[in-house]
């Protein structure tokens, strides 16, 4: 029987055919297999088709119906139905991320908020000595990033995942994560761009020494306000920029930097 753990290492191929399995009305051969595949652009031969379905047969994901062909398993149809729902919420995820205006940007900062305050309070109530020395590491290495002129973006990024990480809780981890993917970091360099035209770049890194100084003290309330106002400082500093005189260069910001 296949395991969650297991099903990372299915092949393309295999995930295909378990796909072509999961729409049909019935027992499915290795040729009607193979021109399925072949006519969504696969090359996969009819020989190769046999050797995956037998394999999914040893996951118990498939069975077969005397001589007529597979179907799917009630464990391959529930298999299948979690692929489809990741592979759907991945690209709600990734519409949802591809940010093109400033109301998104803003969108993208107050959903940040909402996630990173409860990260925030979780770590300081769970976080261990050794993730907390993690973090006061890249809090130097920004300060040291920022006094030199170096690009300070991806060590604060760090910051905030190291710190998702230390709440020990997998769906505030999976959630802040998402707000924090490279396809994101430029969107975290147009923050730079912002606060380092108003002279508040260095405010972030005093603003995680706050953070941390809650988590620390395991102080969650603390953590929390500290959090919230540095995202408060982010959301006021772009939403004051978009207002302002050069507000109108923020668009061509955007596309410049994606």
């Amino acid at each position: 029987m296949t395991t969650e753990a297991q099903a990372p290492w299915l092949t393309p191929d295999a995930e295909s055919l378990l796909l072509v399995l999961r729409r049909a009305t019935g027992p499915v051969g290795a040729r009607q297999a193979a021109r399925s595949l072949a006519a969504e652009g696969s090359t996969i031969s009819e020989a190769s088709v046999s050797r995956v379905l037998a394999h999914l047969d040893e996951l118990g994901l498939t069975e077969p119906i005397e001589r007529k062909g597979r179907v799917l398993t009630e464990e391959g149809r529930q298999y299948v139905d979690r692929r489809v729902s990741d592979r759907r919420r991945n690209d709600d995820f990734s519409r949802a991320l591809d940010i093109q205006n400033m109301t998104q940007l803003l969108d993208w900062l107050h959903a940040r908020r909402g996630v990173e305050c409860e990260v925030a309070r979780a770590a300081a109530a769970r976080a261990d000595a050794k993730a907390l020395d993690r973090l006061g590491d890249l809090l130097s290495a920004h300060e040291q990033a920022i006094e030199t002129g170096a690009d300070p973006t991806p060590v604060a990024m760090r910051f905030h995942t190291e710190l998702a990480g230390a709440a020990d809780s997998p769906l505030l981890e999976a959630l802040a994560t998402a707000l924090h993917t490279e396809a994101l970091a430029p969107m975290e360099q147009l923050l730079d761009t912002i606060t380092g035209g108003h002279g508040t770049i260095g405010r972030s890194t005093r603003e995680h020494v706050r953070i941390l100084e809650a988590l620390r003290a395991h102080d969650g309330d603390a953590a929390d306000r500290a959090m919230r106002a540095h995202l408060d400082r982010l959301i006021n500093e772009v939403d004051a920029f978009t207002r302002g005189d050069l507000g109108g260069m923020l668009p061509r910001l955007l596309r410049l930097i994606k």
